[in-house]
């Protein structure tokens, strides 16, 4: 059996899927952009620095779907195209497989 493995960050995602997601969020009206545009970027440069706690970032990336609605929760955020056509062709071709991130 044949497996392809796909990354989603700065692979399949035109950036970091976090930080997507957010800008995602804000843009259709679910986040208020003041209150988190500034914190989104705070967290994605402490994740890129390495000095923010596992449970810190999980716990805000959490937090944006705290009492939303499945609608609410949906999108797809700025998807490479170039891996979105090779993910077809491998599902295609019957290989199973897999998006992954490291976040």
């Amino acid at each position: 059996m044949r497996i392809a493995l796909f990354d989603l960050d700065h692979t399949l995602l035109s950036g970091d899927s976090d930080v997507l997601w957010c800008d995602f969020l804000i843009a259709q009206g679910v986040l208020d952009a003041q209150a988190f545009a500034t914190r989104n970027a705070d967290i994605e440069a402490r994740y890129q620095a390495g000095t923010i706690s596992v449970e810190e970032f999980s716990n805000f990336y959490v937090s944006t779907l705290a009492g939303r609605s499945p609608a609410q929760k949906s999108g797809s955020p700025s998807v490479f195209r170039s891996g979105k056509s090779c993910r077809v062709r491998c599902i295609k071709a019957a290989q199973r497989t897999a998006l992954i991130s490291r976040s």
